[in-house]
């Protein structure tokens, strides 16, 4: 298809319509926009003290709330040091009460391998080689002594209960 084309006058024509668009398009908005309010009438106060009514009650609540909240605040920044100590305090309790216990069961357990370890030795340096009839009745003997101090070191700990 070829170009049509226009002629200086149309040119013209169209050049003027396109520089006359922000005009137009402005008082068409303003035209739709203006619209007068009655500031003063009945209808616009009562809404208007709806509003502020709304406004109020709302502020009042939000007040409320944030009152209450810093009043939790003092009252847990009164009490949490005492709480705060008095746990701490029970902590330290506990785990100076678990070491004890740990370090009686530590010696228990050293008193028993060293009582073994001494009757072990006594009966190797004191029996003939011979006689692994004496030998082996020793050693059961000293199994029962370890078991019954074992048993004997966990009757104690499990007395210990930490609440």
């Amino acid at each position: 298809m070829a170009k049509k084309r226009l002629s200086k006058q149309d040119k013209e024509h169209i050049r003027a319509a396109a520089a006359n668009i922000p005009d137009l398009l402005a008082k068409e908005t303003r035209a739709h926009t203006h619209k007068k309010v009655p500031y003063h009438s009945a209808h616009y106060q009562k809404r208007k003290k709806l509003m502020l009514f709304a406004v109020l009650i709302l502020s009042i609540g939000l007040l409320g709330i944030w009152g209450l909240s810093m009043q939790s605040k003092f009252y847990d920044y009164k009490t949490a040091d005492k709480t705060e100590k008095a746990m701490f305090d029970e902590a330290r309790k506990d785990i100076g009460e678990i070491f004890a216990t740990l370090q009686e069961q530590d010696a228990a357990k050293e008193a028993a391998a060293a009582a073994a370890s001494s009757s072990v030795q006594a009966v190797v340096t004191s029996t003939p080689a011979t006689s692994t009839k004496n030998i082996s009745s020793f050693f059961s003997d000293v199994a029962a002594a370890i078991t019954s101090t074992t048993a004997t070191s966990t009757k104690k700990t499990s007395t210990t209960t930490v609440e």
